[in-house]
């Protein structure tokens, strides 16, 4: 049994000298009986550097079963690794002998050199991968989570790793995604599936994401799941914007129609009226003059406002004090300035803008008097606004701002003031209350 056994083994006596070896031993390290028997192990199979580590392996064989994986020489001064196992041989309550056997777990070693490598590569591919990549066990804990994923959401993986997946989700829409990553359990996976993502810093990002459920060999169970994402936020962004202009063209379209209706029709009428009396000619003629010019000044509004939300001009450094005075001069209200800075503009289109506030708080606020203020917050400039005019009712006061909101006139004048801040990479906001004024507060982005 012993001559006859696959593996490397050793008989030692009570003192640790080799006793016996199998031929697999003679032939796994190259050494024969008749060169190694009456004589310490260490002499042959052990390098320097493990000679601490045998000396302990071999105290703790004389007390029991051991079990360990090291390196071994061969007699060709190669090395070998081996799982050393070895028992004492026990009679009448005393240690009599050691038996050790050596198995070689090369191929086992290279194979699992050979998984490191893949894992590490596989690892290296899911971490430097330009696309958003997690991946979650079925309790729904976040096992992997790659630098793509940790610039979409603004934590590291080692914040994220080992947290439950809701951690990602806002709380808006954290049960309807929820429901969606359960279905994952029943096999089904994600096909271009848009869910909202929630930053570090509170803001919410939409990925579009696809994923696979990763099972064991048996093909059903499921080990992981893996969802890689396409951040399709700036998409989603232009995509309501697209829509937004669609629904201001369709305004446009019907407001341009209908106004252009009314001006033909009192232009057929005079015309006809005219044809019935000739004495009444000359003053029909001139009714006529008076609605086309009304009809021209409209179009050119319309123009005026197709044109505020286009690319602004070349940029300048505008001085704001300097543009406010311009524009002042062409209005009879007391305007008061105070530290406006200096900013990067359309000189042209920011004066428009000024004027039809302007124009907005003398004509339709009824102010008479307008303070123009700044502040500089972070990267952006707050210009303030503030009339003292009878102010907005609370009512209209999310309208003001959409095309044809005013009782009287065109109501545009707003809209092109939103534009053009707009196009400048700005917003527009306003405070109101009937009876206290109003304050528009523009945000300008500081340029360079």
């Amino acid at each position: 049994l012993f001559n006859s056994n696959p593996e490397a083994l050793v008989y030692f006596d009570r003192d640790l000298n080799i006793e016996d070896i199998s031929p697999k031993f003679e032939e796994l390290f190259g050494y024969s009986i008749e060169e190694v028997r009456g004589k310490k192990i260490d002499e042959f199979i052990v390098p320097e550097d493990k000679m601490d580590e045998s000396k302990k392996l071999k105290e703790m064989s004389k007390k029991g079963y051991i079990f360990h994986e090291t390196v071994r020489k061969r007699k060709n001064g190669t090395l070998i690794p081996v799982a050393i196992s070895a028992s004492p041989v026990i009679s009448r309550g005393s240690t009599i002998g050691v038996n050790v056997t050596y198995k070689d777990i090369t191929e086992r070693k290279k194979a699992e050199e050979m998984l490191r490598e893949t894992r590490n590569y596989l690892e290296n591919l899911l971490n430097y991968a330009n696309a958003p990549i997690i991946v979650w066990n079925p309790k729904f804990k976040i096992t992997q989570f790659n630098h793509a994923f940790e610039h979409l959401t603004g934590y590291t993986a080692d914040e994220i790793v080992g947290q439950e997946l809701p951690v990602l989700f806002p709380k808006t829409s954290r049960n309807e995604s929820l429901i969606k990553i359960k279905e994952t359990l029943s096999g089904e996976y994600w096909k271009s599936v848009e869910i909202p993502i929630l930053r570090k810093d509170g803001n919410i990002r939409v990925a579009l994401w696809n994923s696979a459920n990763i099972y064991a060999e048996d093909g059903k169970t499921l080990l992981a799941t893996i969802a890689q994402g396409i951040d399709i936020t700036e998409r989603k962004k232009a995509e309501e914007l697209l829509k937004k202009q669609r629904e201001e063209l369709s305004a446009f379209a019907h407001t341009v129609s209908h106004d252009l209706k009314n001006y033909i029709n009192i232009i057929r009428n005079y015309a006809q009226f005219s044809l019935l009396k000739k004495e009444s000619a000359e003053k029909n003629n001139q009714e006529i003059i008076d609605i086309t010019k009304k009809m021209e000044s409209f179009v050119n509004r319309q123009l005026q406002l197709a044109d505020a939300g286009k690319a602004i001009g070349k940029l300048e450094e505008i001085d704001l004090n300097i543009l406010i005075d311009e524009v002042g001069k062409t209005h009879s209200i007391e305007i008061r300035t105070k530290g406006l800075p200096m900013i990067k503009g359309d000189p042209q289109r920011l004066k428009e803008a000024f004027h039809n506030l302007i124009d907005n708080a003398v004509k339709h606020g009824k102010a008479d008097r307008i303070e123009i203020s700044s502040e500089k917050r972070r990267d952006t400039y707050i210009i303030h606004v503030k009339d003292n005019g009878k102010g907005i009712p609370q009512e209209e006061i999310d309208k003001i701002f959409d095309m044809g909101y005013s009782k009287t006139g065109t109501g545009i004048g707003l809209t092109i003031v939103k534009k053009i801040i707009e196009a400048h990479g700005g917003n527009i906001s306003v405070r109101s209350k009937e009876g206290e004024g109003t304050t528009f507060e523009i945000v300008l982005p500081i340029r360079t």
